[in-house]
């Protein structure tokens, strides 16, 4: 996800914030499962490699 200076943000409407905040919460979410998922596995190596 790209990275916003705060001047890049100032200059959005409300819509459009709301809109970021909701997709980078989302991709947050996603990312948390993945981590979850991996540290799961932790148990077990060979799960996360595949084998």
């Amino acid at each position: 996800m790209k990275k916003y200076t705060d001047k890049e943000l100032a200059a959005m409407s409300q819509e459009e914030l709301k809109a970021l905040q909701e997709k980078a919460l989302e991709e947050n979410k996603l990312l948390g499962q993945q981590i979850e998922k991996i540290l799961a596995n932790s148990s077990h190596p060979t799960a996360v490699d595949g084998k």
